[in-house]
């Protein structure tokens, strides 16, 4: 990582000589993990309740056509924190971690006067964390496993079933160089250690990235919780596939129990975010604080015969993205421009005056020309990735994960190209190229790849292009 120096000593020195504290919001990034964007109460979903989220996009902007630049967690919180595609940053399988990041921009925020926090899920490998730990985050709080001081078994079974029943639940933490165990839910923990950061040392603005780890699995909700929305069910919808593709019965069976505990557990986040905004409403800060709520990626349960992310399907690719700041956003607003979650550390730049390092390959751009409703587009097409030429973490892959690249373009239009598609056994009816319109067609059902050859070209050269840009090889499209 470049460090800056007269340009950044410029700006230290502002802060130091008394830049006024008004003058430079908050930033306050609430990101969870494996989170659909349809499972909000505002999102028209039948049972779930989530009025704290739902105060945020009525108070703030609602992007329909947000997604992850990758539908994996590891390479897209990379994304978020580089602002650069898994190609440029490398960090692109769960399984394998760079030494080291050429940009990694929460260190602009931190040199330019920002007390910074990370609190949650932290997930760019032991040796780069072990770098930034000090010289970038002023608090550090990173949720660890269960604590296995009590573990008696002897078999990998049985440490596998003692993780899935203790993780969340008084597990360990790592605070600063300390690793300690904290009873309690791990999704009250990191919310109470949020509230309490963001009240202290409120003469210096605060750059905070909590990140609950809920609700991916092993789907453990809070007890108060637990059960609540036992036969609920999946909601109905036109593109579930139940009984083929990956969705055999076995699977299909405990899908719908494990639908139900995501929901459960969507709604102890909601709860934690209800307990952060009363925390920044009492210090005084709530207005001047920049938030925004997402997700790393989504999460299919049984669209297409699908029940795992990684997939370029809407389910697995697109995100919740909710941004409240009433100095810059209208409350009520909806944005349905294709957006990606690399663009979030450029826009926070932008509303705090932060310098960010020159990067020729940075793919994020500032979405505050959308939040003020100065343009009506930032790009006009968005990227979206899965295949990578030469995975260098095989053993990561799953036997259903499937090479692939796609592309939402401003238009509403989606092309899909695959490089593998599944089996035969599992799918005699998969072809490697899908094109559809997104307006007319949200559950992604009519392939119109053959009817319209003329935007399935279009889109093509266009996918090349962004994958150039990204030094991304793709000569199978």
């Amino acid at each position: 990582m470049k460090m800056k120096t007269v340009a950044t000593f410029i700006l230290l020195a502002s802060v130091w000589l008394g830049i006024a504290r008004a003058d430079r919001p908050n930033i306050l990034i609430i990101m969870t993990d494996d989170m659909r964007f349809d499972q909000m109460a505002h999102m028209g979903h039948p049972y779930i309740q989530t009025p704290n989220l739902d105060r945020l996009a009525a108070e703030g902007m609602r992007f329909t056509q947000a997604y992850a630049s990758s539908p994996l967690c590891g390479p897209s919180r990379m994304s978020i924190f580089s602002a650069q595609l898994p190609p440029v940053h490398r960090r692109i399988d769960n399984a394998f971690y760079p030494d080291d990041y050429a940009v990694y921009l929460p260190m602009d925020f931190k040199q330019q006067g920002y007390r910074t926090a990370l609190i949650g899920k932290y997930y760019e490998g032991k040796q780069f964390e072990k770098k930034v730990r000090d010289s970038v985050w002023d608090f550090w709080f990173k949720n660890g496993g269960p604590d296995f001081s009590t573990y008696t078994g002897s078999t990998a079974k049985e440490r596998t079933d003692f993780y899935r029943e203790h993780l969340y639940y008084d597990q360990e933490y790592e605070v600063g160089h300390e690793t300690m165990v904290i009873k309690g839910h791990q999704t009250d923990i990191l919310f109470d250690q949020a509230s309490q950061f963001t009240a202290r040392y409120m003469e210096q603005p605060f750059f905070a990235f909590v990140s609950p780890f809920a609700p991916h699995l092993p789907f453990n909700p809070s007890k108060r919780r637990l059960g609540k929305y036992t036969g609920k069910g999946i909601p109905k919808a036109d593109n579930l596939e139940f009984g083929v593709g990956y969705m055999k019965p076995a699977r299909t069976a405990s899908m719908t129990e494990v639908y139900e505990r995501t929901c459960e557990m969507i709604e102890d986040v909601d709860e934690g975010v209800g307990r952060l905004l009363q925390a920044l409403e009492t210090s005084g800060q709530l207005d001047h604080t920049v938030i925004i709520f997402t997700s790393d990626n989504g999460v299919m349960f049984g669209e297409h015969g699908f029940g795992w992310k990684r997939h370029p399907w809407q389910e697995s690719v697109k995100v919740p993205l909710l941004i409240r700041y009433p100095n810059q956003v209208k409350a009520g607003t909806v944005c349905d421009v294709p957006v990606t979650l690399a663009d979030l550390l450029p826009t926070c730049a932008e509303l705090t005056d932060v310098a960010l390092e020159e990067d020729a390959n940075r793919y994020g751009k500032s979405l505050v020309p959308l939040l003020t409703g100065r343009k009506t587009t930032v790009r006009d097409a968005t990227l979206l990735l899965q295949y990578n030429n030469g995975v260098e973490a095989k053993e990561d892959l799953l036997s259903e994960d499937l090479e692939w690249v796609a592309l939402v373009d401003s238009r509403g239009w989606k092309l899909i190209r695959y490089r593998t598609h599944p089996p035969e056994n599992m799918r005699p009816d998969y072809g490697d190229t899908f094109l559809f319109n997104l307006n007319a067609d949200p559950l992604e059902m009519k392939n119109l790849a053959s009817s319209h050859p003329e935007i399935v070209m279009e889109l093509k050269k266009k996918l090349a292009a962004e994958l150039a840009d990204g030094n991304a090889k793709a000569d199978w499209l």
